[in-house]
């Protein structure tokens, strides 16, 4: 099955059955749309419903600990993001650009975003939904992943796989800054 029909397969299988449902693209934007004390909860009603009508299992869990473009980098699993973004049917994938400095290259963190995911566990590959969501909190943000896979056991092995394999420090450190802890690998050899 190509790309494309994987995509149509998607969003058809997220619409509710009248066919003129709620499509993928609204679906994210409508849960940011809401009050701040609303989001996570809007965002986790409505892919309650999307896993539903897909018959897979949803897990909604704290974004802190969780660097899946970092797993993906290390090779523990494939990660892109939904080509639906790119049609009208498809949620847009809100991806930040940084500077760090001269001689730097420009980083690149999912803001608010709908991931497939290929992940290999137990001799099974299986495929992950990952939806990454942000939004302002007081003075800084606040974030939600959604993992929706085949069962609700897979789906919170995948999550706790990627949140110890983040939790490791592997020549860095971590440093606290703006109320949020990150790692830094500059100034691990600095020191």
């Amino acid at each position: 099955m190509n790309e494309n029909n994987l995509d149509n397969n998607l969003n058809n299988k997220y619409m509710d059955e009248t066919g003129a449902g709620t499509r993928l693209a609204s679906l994210l934007g409508d849960a940011l749309r809401q009050p701040p004390t609303a989001i996570a909860y809007e965002a986790s009603r409505a892919l309650a419903l999307v896993a539903l009508r897909g018959s897979r299992a949803l897990i909604e869990a704290d974004s802190c600990p969780f660097g899946l473009t970092a797993y993906a980098q290390a090779g523990l699993c494939t990660l892109s993001l939904h080509a639906l973004g790119a049609s009208e049917n498809g949620p847009h994938n809100q991806i930040v650009t940084g500077w760090e400095g001269p001689d730097k290259p420009l980083t690149h963190a999912a803001e608010n975003a709908w991931f497939r995911v290929f992940w290999n566990h137990q001799e099974r590959e299986h495929e992950l939904d990952v939806v990454l969501l942000s939004w302002p909190e007081g003075f800084g943000a606040k974030g939600r992943c959604f993992v929706l896979a085949e069962s609700q056991a897979v789906a919170q092995q995948f999550y706790a796989a990627v949140c110890a394999w983040s939790a490791e420090i592997r020549g860095e450190v971590l440093v606290f800054d703006s109320g949020d802890w990150h790692k830094s690998e500059e100034l691990f050899r600095a020191i």
